[in-house]
């Protein structure tokens, strides 16, 4: 486990993004896939070879 900024994380060893709640501070992993299109758009408008990636959201709960 690692702490950052006040809230605990886990080790979790494959690729995944995070979901942070700005109500709750909760930290929702979550597993997506960008589209094989945008990843090769993306490398090829910066030249970098994309090995891996992660996304941070961040919101508040839908039922406020």
């Amino acid at each position: 486990m690692e702490r950052w900024d006040g809230r605990l994380y886990g080790n979790i060893s494959d690729s995944h993004s995070h979901i942070n709640c700005l109500d709750s501070q909760e930290i929702i992993d979550v597993h997506i896939q960008l589209p094989p299109e945008l990843i090769k758009q993306i490398e090829a408008s910066t030249g970098v070879k994309i090995t891996d990636y992660r996304i941070d959201f961040y919101g508040y709960k839908q039922n406020k």
